[in-house]
């Protein structure tokens, strides 16, 4: 079965995506910030997906340290990933760092300030 890593599921085109991958029957593996809109998506492509097996994971990637505990999760989870699919995007109006100093648009390619 063919895996697929999913972030920014939980919204827009990700929940979508989801949503049609699950009715094809690709097994999920979900990844949003926020607990309660992860489980949502997942309730809703379970029962929309059949068979399809769809599993939840929250990590808010504008943390680089979230970034890592989640790779190590899905590492420890799944012997294998078919696709990662970058979804997860945000834009904010101003500029603001993380609590790690770094811009919360662009985390991984901005020095700490």
């Amino acid at each position: 079965m063919t895996l697929v890593v999913l972030t920014g599921a939980t919204r827009g085109i990700g929940r979508a995506a989801a949503i049609e991958l699950a009715r094809e029957g690709v097994e999920l593996a979900l990844v949003g910030r926020e607990a309660e809109r992860v489980q949502a998506v997942a309730h809703e492509a379970e029962a929309l997906g059949g068979s399809a097996l769809v599993h939840q994971h929250v990590a808010d990637l504008t943390l680089m340290s979230e970034v890592r505990r989640l790779a190590e999760e899905i590492q420890g989870s799944y012997e294998h990933i078919d696709v990662l699919a970058n979804n997860a995007g945000a834009l904010f109006a101003s500029r603001a760092v993380t609590a790690e100093g770094f811009e919360r648009t662009f985390p991984a390619h901005q020095p700490p300030a």
